[in-house]
């Protein structure tokens, strides 16, 4: 059973290698590419005392509008795809996005494959969560 599962993790390592190569040969810097790349580390200090952080860091608040228009998109057109009209004039306000986020665990291999295939499920670019309403 452990071989099937190296057998596994190596082919998830070449994938990520060649996904690697490929986004790195194209010069492709984008929050659309899930591919790893090279940045040039920020010259300001990142860490900050919690106790006394009330606020994200403003490249995290950058980051976050950068994003919105994006999800809010996404989020708009998969509410569309299930069928769901509640919060379709609630979206196209302005501040009507709502967060969501993923909490999965950790720990171990099969806790690493786990949360890929979840990743993977809710993946609009699989055609196969699209077809389930998932994607």
């Amino acid at each position: 059973m452990w071989l099937v599962h190296l057998r596994r993790l190596a082919l998830l390592l070449a994938l990520a290698a060649t996904a690697a190569t490929r986004g790195a040969a194209s010069g492709v810097q984008s929050v659309a590419s899930y591919a790893p790349y090279s940045v040039s580390c920020p010259s300001d200090n990142l860490i900050r005392d919690v106790r006394t952080a009330r606020d994200l860091h403003p490249d995290e608040v950058s980051y976050v509008r950068s994003r919105q228009g994006i999800a809010k998109g996404a989020l708009k057109d998969w509410l569309e795809s299930v069928g769901d009209k509640v919060y379709d004039g609630e979206i196209s306000k302005d501040g009507g996005m709502p967060s969501i986020a993923l909490a999965l665990s950790g720990g171990n291999f099969r806790a690493a494959l786990f949360n890929a295939a979840a990743l993977e499920a809710f993946d609009s670019r699989n055609a196969t969560s699209v077809s389930k309403r998932l994607g």
